[in-house]
């Protein structure tokens, strides 16, 4: 009997997400109505929190969490036998895994845009440079963190795996080492910001140096991938959480 493709296995995942997020609506939605006393304290504090900017610094630990939950969730549901013995390769197993966490990475990214775009029409508001300067920040902030989804997904493939593996001890020193992951949409908006004081032309900054972070990041996210695939081959365990 031939196994399942990985078209069959995307499909399956993206549907047990949707159920269980469909499951949650109640904590979703108190989210979403966080995000709305967020932004009405903002309204209420002129500005003093950046706009919805505060927001993105949330998605790179949303988004490695989440991937997180999506190999973990294996366990605590008393799945991973099943799961481990679907005659697929182990790559097929983690890259489903993968591609589900960008895809919910991208649909997170896409609801900041959604919201950054209505600040943005409040802001235009007030002025035209205001709304220049918005939109820049919010551009710039984006690409940056739309580049580095990759790798932030792959490192929450290599957390869960690390986690139910045979280097379940190393777990501390990778979630440390995330945290100074989950800190480069900081510093590299600073930097980026910088680059673009010194030349007025910031398209131009972007452009010339996204390339070179995105090569960078998006090998550094398949060796991370390659490390997880490894540790999984090396064997995990099909039992209880550790």
């Amino acid at each position: 009997m031939t196994g399942p493709t990985f078209v069959d296995l995307w499909q399956a995942e993206w549907l047990n997400l949707g159920r269980r997020w469909l499951h949650h609506w109640r904590v979703l939605a108190l989210c979403a109505g966080l995000v709305a006393l967020l932004l009405a304290a903002e309204g209420w504090l002129g500005g003093r929190l950046g706009g919805p900017s505060f927001l993105l610094y949330m998605l790179p630990f949303a988004t490695t969490v989440i991937t997180f939950g999506l190999v973990h969730r294996e366990w605590s549901n008393h799945t991973a036998g099943w799961w481990l013995t679907l005659p697929v390769p182990r790559s097929w197993l983690l890259g489903v895994k993968w591609l589900c966490g960008v895809t919910v990475a991208l649909l997170l990214y896409a609801l900041f845009w959604l919201v950054a775009g209505v600040w943005w029409l409040a802001v235009a508001a007030s002025g035209p440079e205001h709304a220049d300067a918005t939109v820049r920040q919010v551009w710039e902030s984006f690409l940056i963190c739309a580049s580095y989804t990759p790798l932030l997904v792959s490192w929450g493939l290599l957390l869960g795996v690390t986690t139910h593996g045979r280097w379940w001890l190393a777990k501390p020193l990778l979630w440390a080492c995330y945290g100074l992951l989950g800190d480069t949409a900081i510093w590299l908006t600073i930097a980026v910001q910088h680059a673009a004081a010194q030349e007025p032309a910031w398209v131009h900054v972007l452009i010339t140096g996204l390339p070179v972070w995105l090569a960078l990041t998006w090998l550094a996210a398949a060796a991370v991938f390659g490390v997880s695939v490894r540790i999984m081959a090396a064997g995990v365990s099909d039992g209880a959480t550790r």
